[in-house]
């Protein structure tokens, strides 16, 4: 599973999980801090993994004294996508290519996925299995207290716009012209 969440101020970030509210079974580190252990970051992206299929697990995020959070992992294997992923690119509002981001795709009554923006503002969402082409979907980013998001089509829209922090774009409404003599 994925947990994803944003912070005030720069920090490190980490989960701690186990199959008891005690937690002792690991420790997992946001996804950058595998390769830059120190970096503290506003955006954090935490994937656990290693669990066993249809077991419950509790989770905490580092620094939250908050009663342990709960989640059961899947009984076996999810289907496979039948539809494509979603990607684009994310900036700051000057056009900047902004470097973790968390994006999360949301595809009503199906499900979720969420990533995040490499160095070059990129991002690619893992699409969700029993989507249909053509469904309404929205994608959130998420950076600090900053965030943005486009409404669009499953398959459709493909590549996503890209998009600046603090906008929220509809690619659902097309506008069509036509010309008269």
């Amino acid at each position: 599973f994925t947990v994803y969440w944003t912070t005030q101020a720069p920090t490190l970030g980490s989960v701690s999980y186990g199959k008891t509210t005690s937690m002792a079974d690991g420790v997992a580190v946001d996804d950058r801090n595998l390769t830059t252990p120190n970096e503290k970051y506003v955006s954090h992206f935490v994937r656990v993994s290693g669990l066993a299929s249809n077991t419950n697990y509790y989770f905490n995020i580092s620094g939250r004294e908050e009663t342990p959070l709960t989640i059961t992992t899947l009984a076996g294997a999810p289907d496979k996508a039948t539809v494509d992923p979603a990607f684009g690119k994310v900036s700051d509002i000057s056009g900047t290519a902004l470097p973790g981001v968390v994006a999360v795709l949301d595809v009503s009554g199906v499900g979720k996925s969420a990533t995040i923006s490499k160095d070059d503002g990129s991002y690619v969402l893992p699409a969700i299995p029993q989507t249909a082409s053509g469904q309404s979907e929205t994608v959130s980013f998420f950076y600090g207290a900053d965030t943005a998001t486009i409404a669009c089509k499953v398959s459709q829209d493909r590549p996503l716009p890209n998009v600046k922090m603090g906008d929220n774009l509809d690619c659902t409404k097309t506008t069509t012209s036509s010309a008269t003599t």
